[in-house]
């Protein structure tokens, strides 16, 4: 049985509310959005397909496409209209959101031509206010326009702004231009703030064979300096070569940005790109200049680079982290240089652990950060893995040096980053880090689920001048036949409060102003003074573990992350604000204070929170216990936790007793503990499948539910093995031609022997692709076609796979046509080695599409099968099994009609002699959902007052919730027991045993059961000897609730035949069960909540109320 991906339906409800109410374990604290301005609604997306990508509007080596100067906002992109595509420019006064839209006119020539994504518009303003562009290039012409000199924040605002273009930067001659202007390719801007002035990079050449241009732009004379060579890649003689790719002695610079920091001084950093391996990067470098670029330093101070010796791989100390090219280093990723001069970059490459992966995959991958410190070393930093990684990060720092970075995280049904043919689309992701840890507190603090493509931008200047986080992003849009329009959003939001590191090493006081005891650069040495309204984390370096709060503070977001042994004790007044307070390291916190006032969240994920004395939680929205974490309260004063209108979720422990209060809910999981007494009042509630150590009382008006509403699925997966190749028989298949090179010969033999298949290539060399089909099995919906795939490592440029159809035997249009590929429906998945992706080839209705979903970067030695997953009667999802098998789908496909599945097998586009590989193990997967019940258990007694409502869930015979009391149970109140929707009808004789103690008393006053076909009816009466119900003939005629005398004489007159059932049951109470539940309106969440956890006593509708509100909060949380 595997278990569904949400796991237990309790854990799944606990973190959805837990979630609605801010507990999140993802992140602690997060950006509040400000503001959502659309700049276009038709910005151009590209065809899906596009060299490197549709996405234009939004790539990593914009520079800029957002960013601000002068008190405005600007923006440019590429704008989709209905005859062409031109080159849009922007600005708003960042007094407002209003902004000024102008067609250029300029049209977008190279790019569109080729649908190709390296032809972005870049941006920059210098000093005097003029507006520079450069694009559309590819290995083109120079393409460069600017306007006159305060024309940024002019009054005019139109295309008449904007000169003439100029292909060498300062005039237009006739093309072809001199080199360097005549192969140009990522033109990138910087303003140097010291003058004013603008600098340019761009490229001359191609990938693995270019060379690094430099030019800067006097505002004084309105010219741009002949442009020189400050990186080469294409001189030859210096020879690279590693264990995953060929030696090469041409390269070039994939610059990661170009920046100036405060003093003048610019910042490069890159990668390398071989001639000889054109998807694999290797190395980080690093030079900087003081002098306008004219000489180029290494990390130590070095000169190594000047005008005409430009600087090269072989330069000494230029490399300053060493990655072969096993590390699938992606090229264009981000750098910024802070406020203090220390240059950042963020990278994404395989992890650590990870074997050496050759191409651009995303898995195993993950994002780092490295920095150069002000000695000149290097340190790295690894982002939060929580997400997968998807696009080329973008990165910005703020005034106080913490930095922000940006990238788009693909979803399960999204593309995977440039492993899905460069196409990433998915979730805005933001994450953050301070520079009082030394940036080592990455943490994802923003998560947008709408789609979105491309790569997005953040506006450098408008975080580090203005503190606010602004990133140009496009939507996603449906650019599966040609170009499409899509919104293109400015987003911003407020950027954190900036953090404080505790050291203690001053007076050891927390004050609200004041003192030294708070790190800010890093070091762990106190050299600031704390402010209300502040980020705080405690960790493992400080000087003093006591500390003294010598007034009432109110940080915006407190976190302790100090491990076992280092363990903090608070003392004297008040910690409040609006912040909430987060254990993480696994050490000990011990509040020994006062009422804690702060209203945030309090979650345990690590370690344990201990209340002493008069130290409590009273202001905070949500108490949650997580799986590692611990509360203890048996030191604290009241001797439990008072609950006082507040959530306790409680995944690990909690030591103590726990009170909640009206108002109050307990969601206790599966693993969970209270080691105390837990008491219910009135308007309280309490629903989990974990353990309670003391007694468990629920008082009138109080809600205790089993589990939680509604029971967690699990799987149950089962295979039909169509074929495992050991009888060497392929009788059962029909192989044909659908396209042959060689003229109508079967030059592909498939062949089945010790147990696999293999197809192998005989003959002249030419492609020739065939189909392998079998139709005596059918691929129905919701089953997988799997095959395993064992591949060595090779180039050759040949495809195997997998393949489903309409039919074994097509026909071909003409007779003794090999070209049937389009006169019948069929889709294949298959690897190509040669250029390590994975193809798939759909022909539909007669349209043939013949790399629709291709993903890139998939290595043939890195992948253990294929599949096809039949989604719905015309859509198949596809894709491949990796080296950590797991799935990864690289497209769905779409049919006109929902024959496809009726024929499977296997697909060979095999081109040369010789084989690729082994198939083994044709099978079909299927799933089947079951039903699992959840346990509470109370070591003490249970008591459930008059007017308490004890719920419970059910499905098939013997399977429900079950309440298991180790001493006393006293029942009362209500019963209400839900079945789940879809299942059998129940008959006589199924059961459900509920409750299990070692003694009871009381019974219940009202059941509120499922409903049963006519001539049924529940038996209770067994609940306080066996703990079951049971369902049984009903032979209660007079509908009293009792089995007895009366019902016995109507028996007589109108069923003798049931006299026997009657015997059996005399005496016993029968339930008639009540008609379904109508479906409950989707609330907001706290609505579910208040309605939850807030039962009046007594009063009927109150209690109906409450089984509602349990039922909905179950549909609103349960994973759909």
């Amino acid at each position: 049985m595997l278990k569904n991906r949400m796991g237990g339906f309790l854990a799944a409800v606990a973190a959805c509310v837990g979630a609605l109410l801010g507990g999140s374990p993802l992140r602690s604290a997060e950006l509040t959005l400000q503001a959502d301005m659309v700049l276009d609604a038709q910005a151009l997306l590209m065809p899906r397909g596009s060299t490197y990508g549709p996405a234009i509007n939004g790539v990593s080596y914009n520079s800029e496409a957002l960013l601000t100067a002068g008190g405005y906002q600007y923006a440019t992109w590429y704008h989709l209209g209905p005859d062409d595509e031109y080159i849009y420019l922007a600005r708003r006064d960042l007094t407002g959101t209003a902004w000024e839209v102008m067609d250029t006119g300029q049209p977008f020539v190279n790019g569109d031509n080729s649908w190709d994504a390296h032809n972005v518009v870049s941006m920059g303003v210098d000093g005097d206010g003029r507006i520079h562009l450069s694009y559309d290039h590819h290995n083109h012409y120079m393409n460069y326009r600017n306007t006159d000199a305060g024309a940024a924040t002019g009054a005019a605002w139109n295309a008449s702004l904007i000169n003439p273009e100029a292909n060498t930067l300062n005039t237009d001659v006739p093309n072809p231009p001199p080199a360097p202007f005549d192969n140009v390719t990522y033109p990138r801007f910087a303003t140097d703030p010291t003058t004013g002035n603008l600098l340019m990079t761009f490229r001359r050449g191609g990938s693995g064979n270019g060379d690094l241009f430099f030019s800067t732009y006097d505002v004084a004379t309105d010219t741009w300096a002949t442009p020189h060579e400050i990186i080469n890649g294409t001189a030859g003689g210096l020879l690279y070569d590693d264990p995953y790719g060929g030696a090469s002695t041409n390269r070039n610079a994939y610059l990661n940005g170009i920046d100036v920091d405060g003093s003048g001084r610019i910042h490069l950093t890159w990668t390398w790109r071989e001639a000889a391996t054109g998807s694999s990067n290797h190395d980080i470098m690093y030079v900087y200049s003081d002098d306008g670029g004219a000489t180029w330093r290494n990390t130590a101070g070095s000169a190594i680079g000047t005008v005409g010796n430009p600087v090269t791989m072989n330069s000494r100390g230029v490399r300053v982290v060493t990655m072969d090219r096993g590390n699938t280093l992606m090229n264009q990723q981000t750098q910024i240089v802070d406020g203090d001069g220390i240059i950042h970059a963020v990278m994404w490459h395989k992890t650590d652990e990870a074997p050496p992966v050759v191409g651009f995959t995303a898995e195993p991958a993950a994002y780092y950060h490295y920095y150069r410190d002000d000695r000149g070393s290097w340190t790295r930093t690894d982002l939060p893995q929580d997400l997968p990684v998807g696009s080329r990060p973008d990165m910005a720092a703020d005034a106080d040096g913490n930095l922000y970075v940006t990238y788009v995280a693909p979803g399960p049904t999204d593309g995977g980053g440039v492993t899905a043919n460069y196409y990433t689309n998915g979730n805005l992701v933001v994450a953050t880090a301070s520079k009082a840890t030394g940036w080592q507190d990455w943490q994802i603090v923003y998560v947008d689920p709408g789609d979105f493509v491309g790569e997005p931008q953040l506006d450098h200047a408008r975080l580090a001048e203005g503190g606010v986080v602004s990133i140009f992003v496009q939507k996603n849009g449906d650019n599966a036949s040609g170009p499409t329009g899509s919104p293109l959003h400015v987003f911003e939001w407020n950027k954190l409060a900036n953090k404080r590191v505790w050291v203690g090493d001053d007076a050891a006081t927390w004050q609200p102003s004041g003192g030294a005891d708070w790190d800010g650069n890093g070091d762990d040495v106190g050299d600031a003074a704390f402010a209300n309204g502040e980020r705080v984390q405690f960790d493992d370096n400080a000087a003093s573990f006591a500390v003294q709060i010598a007034a009432d503070v109110a940080p915006s977001d407190t976190e302790f992350a100090n491990t076992a042994g280092h363990d903090y004790v608070l003392v004297g007044q008040e910690l409040g604000g609006a912040g909430g307070v987060r254990l993480i390291g696994g050490g000990t916190v011990t509040f020994k204070n006062t009422a804690n006032g702060y209203t945030g969240a309090t979650d345990i994920e690590a370690g344990t929170l201990h209340l002493s004395g008069a130290a409590t939680l009273a202001g905070t929205s949500a108490i949650n216990v997580r799986a590692g974490g611990s509360l203890n309260v048996t030191a604290a004063t009241t001797g439990s936790l008072q609950l006082q209108s507040q959530p306790l979720l409680v995944e690990g422990a909690v030591q103590g007793a726990v009170d909640a209060a009206s108002g109050s809910s307990i969601m206790l999981a599966a693993g969970g503990t209270v080691s105390g007494d837990v008491s219910l009042q009135t308007g309280s509630s309490l629903s989990g499948a974990g353990a309670v150590g003391g007694n468990l009382t629920a008082s009138a008006g109080t809600l205790l539910q089993i589990g939680a509403a509604g029971l967690p699925v699990a799987s149950e997966t089962s295979s039909v093995v169509i074929d495992d190749f050991a009888d060497g028989n392929l009788s059962e298949y029909t192989q044909t031609l659908v396209n042959d090179g060689n003229g109508a010969v079967t030059n592909v033999a498939f062949t089945a022997a010790g147990g696999s298949l293999t197809a192998e290539y005989a003959g002249a060399a030419a492609f020739e692709q065939t189909l392998l089909l079998r139709d005596d099995f059918d691929l129905d919906v919701g089953e997988t076609l799997r095959v395993d795939l064992n591949m060595g490592p090779t180039d050759q440029q040949m495809d195997l796979g997998l393949a489903i159809s309409e039919t074994a035997t097509p026909q071909a249009a003409t007779p003794g046509d090999t070209n049937t590929r389009t006169t019948f429906d069929w889709s294949s998945v298959s690897i190509r080695p040669s250029s390590n992706n994975i193809r798939v080839n759909q022909s539909d209705d007669g349209s043939l599409d013949t790399s629709t979903g291709a993903a890139s970067g998939v290595s043939e030695t890195s992948l253990t099968g294929l599949f096809i997953q039949r989604i719905s009667a015309t859509e198949f999802a596809v894709g491949f099994t990796n080296g950590q098998d797991v799935d990864q789908t690289v497209h769905t496909l779409a049919f006109a009609a929902g024959e496809v599945g009726a024929a499977l097998g296997f697909y060979a586009d095999l081109r040369d002699s010789g084989s690729l590989g082994v198939l083994d193990n044709l099978r079909i997967e299927s799933s089947t959902p079951t039903f699992v019940g959840e346990m509470l258990s109370v070591d003490g007694d249970v008591s459930l007052a008059a007017d308490a409502i004890a719920a419970f869930d059910i499905a098939t015979p013997g399977v429900a919730d079950r309440l298991t009391v180790g001493g006393a149970l006293a029942a009362g109140g209500t019963l209400q027991v839900t079945r789940e929707d879809g299942l059998p009808a129940l008959v006589a004789g199924d059961g459900f045993d509920l409750l299990d103690f070692a003694s009871a008393t009381g019974e219940f006053a009202e059941y509120v059961l499922p409903g049963l076909d006519a001539g049924l009816a529940w038996a209770v009466g067994d609940l306080g000897v066996s703990g079951e119900i049971r369902v049984v003939v009903d032979v209660d005629l007079n509908e009293d609730g009792w089995v007895d005398g009366s019902d016995y004489l109507a028996l007589q007159r109108s069923s003798p035949a049931l006299l026997g059932a009657w015997q059996e049951l005399f005496g016993q109470r029968l339930v008639h069960g009540a008609s379904s539940a109508s479906a409950v309106p989707e609330p907001s969440a706290w609505a579910l909540l208040g309605a939850a956890v807030m039962l009046a006593a007594g009063g009927r509708a109150t209690l109906d109320a409450a089984r509602s509100a349990a039922f909905a909060i179950s549909s609103y949380c349960r994973p759909q």
